[in-house]
């Protein structure tokens, strides 16, 4: 619960004017995607051992794919904090992209500034949505990923 707060709180001071959102750099979700990842992992790693690696072998799985099959499922535990990273950065910044092009249109036009203006409006409204949303996907997902593992 903490981390969708605190997630949420970065987003949101994110679209204030002027305030660079710290969650668009890649540096940063990942290094906090990775973070909290490499302890569920650890904590699951050294409480749950036996299920952990059982894990890695689904009950029922043909004996022929028992050498490729542990591969695939430790790849995709891997790739999880990466997935996170991505979906977190690239929706945010997409907004902020949006944002930056109506903001030109509005500047370099005079005759269309009132229509754009309008719309920069609801663009913000959308991207504050997007904010809160985006925190929720991220810890739903980490949830959603524990949940797995157990």
């Amino acid at each position: 619960m903490f981390l969708v707060v605190f997630v949420l709180f970065l987003n949101i001071i994110g679209n204030i004017p002027g305030i660079k959102s710290i969650t668009l750099f890649y540096w940063f979700t990942g290094s906090m995607s990775i973070t909290v990842w490499m302890s569920i992992i650890l904590c699951v790693y050294y409480t749950q051992i036996v299920s952990f690696i059982a894990h890695l072998m689904p009950y029922g799985a043909p004996v022929g794919l028992g050498i490729i099959l542990p591969i695939i499922e430790a790849f995709s535990q891997i790739i999880r904090p990466i997935t996170l990273i991505i979906r977190l950065s690239t929706n945010l910044a997409a907004g902020h992209i949006m944002l930056y092009i109506f903001s030109f249109f509005a500047l370099s036009s005079i005759m269309l500034s009132g229509l754009i203006s309008a719309v920069l409006v609801i663009l913000i409204i959308l991207e504050v949505c997007v904010s809160a949303l985006q925190a929720y996907i991220f810890g739903r997902l980490i949830t959603i990923y524990i949940a797995e593992i157990e």
